[in-house]
């Protein structure tokens, strides 16, 4: 997409159910890994939390503002042009401290059957993973993208699209949730609306013991690829 066009502007139409959300989301592609060693493209399917009669795919995209302990909690909308991703390819160990908000940013849901199973937080549930689950998901698998929070108030799209935002500082509430107790650091002081998105993969096809690698290796991957 052209970096100097205003698309939540100009758009005339939307997939959003709120027809007037026209900001564009986008996430990598899932592929399974077939031992003939093609990849096929992964369905998504209904988010549990909405049910089927509401979508049948595409994402749930949540915004919240941040409640009290939290110090500042006045948030501003949006900037104009404003751009930001989420996650790291590189990454391969989880070595984030534990207690920092940084460390549930993104995680992975494993649903056993058509029922989401006991209420979590998302990425402090037990079929929660900071990694795609090593286990066959019955139900499919549900990423959870808690995206930062806090710009530095001036760049609108570095390029690395990542910089100019960071997580919240402090250690989330007693439910695990992002936008509990945080607030942002000295070097990105401006609250944003916290953007939480959910998508559901349909994993359920590829549940067949042939298909599994044999090795134990992970046969999911997103589609930036596993460099």
């Amino acid at each position: 997409m052209d970096p100097a066009v205003d698309y939540a502007n100009v758009s005339t139409c939307t997939t959003c159910r709120f027809v007037e959300d026209k900001s564009n989301y986008w996430t990598a592609v899932m592929y399974f890994k077939h031992p003939n060693g093609s990849f096929i493209r992964v369905p998504q399917m209904s988010n549990h939390n909405t049910g089927p009669g509401l979508q049948s795919g595409g994402m749930t995209i949540y915004y919240f503002q941040p409640n009290a302990p939290t110090k500042n909690r006045t948030i501003v909308p949006f900037a104009k042009g404003f751009r930001m991703i989420l996650g790291d390819p590189m990454r391969r160990t989880d070595n984030i401290d534990p207690r920092k908000t940084a460390s549930k940013a993104v995680t992975f849901r494993c649903f056993q059957g058509d029922d989401p199973g006991p209420f979590g937080s998302p990425g402090n549930a037990p079929a929660d993973s900071v990694g795609f689950p090593m286990k066959q998901c019955s139900g499919g698998i549900r990423s959870n993208f808690f995206f930062p929070q806090c710009w530095d108030g001036v760049t609108l799209d570095p390029p690395d699209h990542a910089s100019h935002v960071v997580q919240p500082e402090g250690t989330p509430g007693s439910d695990g949730l992002q936008f509990f107790g945080t607030d942002c650091p000295a070097s990105h002081p401006v609250r944003l609306p916290l953007l939480f998105m959910e998508i559901v993969w349909d994993t359920r096809p590829f549940n067949t013991p042939e298909l599994w690698p044999k090795d134990g290796s992970q046969p999911f991957v997103f589609s930036m690829g596993d460099p």
